[in-house]
């Protein structure tokens, strides 16, 4: 009896790791525009830190999701690698007050089911996490920036496939 259990258990578990393993993973490649912030008219943080951007491009391959600029670090592209490990990349940026530095700039990115998370640090101690979720041509991005009051932490982009 306690072998029929056994192998009942060990048959369920395979079919359902299975059935995980041939779900296929969202493609968000394609030009983004957006349609709604939650809270209204966010502006990110403190220098625009984490603003949002009125289009978006990326490109998502097997390997890597990348993120066009221009918005961010002058016009520079953010590459997550997508097998979890640390992307490290400088670009010429400006801080609120004009004064121009290079910055370097620090990406990760991890999946949670049919989400996709980023992170992205950069030398001018910001920190941002992207929770990237798609729903047919809507991608959502639920951000959490380091941000001071009065600026809210935590905004919901929507934005609409174009391209």
């Amino acid at each position: 009896m306690k072998i029929r259990a056994v192998l009942l258990s060990m048959a369920l578990a395979c079919a359902l790791s299975m059935e995980l393993w041939g779900q296929t993973r969202p493609s968000f490649s394609g030009t983004w525009q957006i349609r709604s912030t939650d809270p209204p008219n966010y502006g990110g943080g403190p220098g625009g830190w984490g603003k949002p951007q009125q289009t978006i491009t990326i490109q998502h391959t097997e390997a890597t999701l990348t993120v066009v600029g221009p918005g961010i670090g002058d016009g520079m592209n953010l590459v997550y690698k997508l097998d979890g490990t640390d992307t490290f990349s400088e670009a010429e940026g400006a801080s609120s007050t004009g004064v121009k530095a290079v910055v370097k700039w620090r990406t990760r990115a991890k999946w949670d089911g049919n989400r996709l998370i980023l992170y992205t640090w950069n030398t001018a101690l910001n920190q941002e996490r992207d929770v990237l979720s798609l729903n047919g041509n809507t991608l959502t991005i639920t951000r959490d920036t380091e941000s001071p009051p009065p600026n809210p932490p935590t905004a919901t982009l929507v934005y609409a496939k174009s391209q």
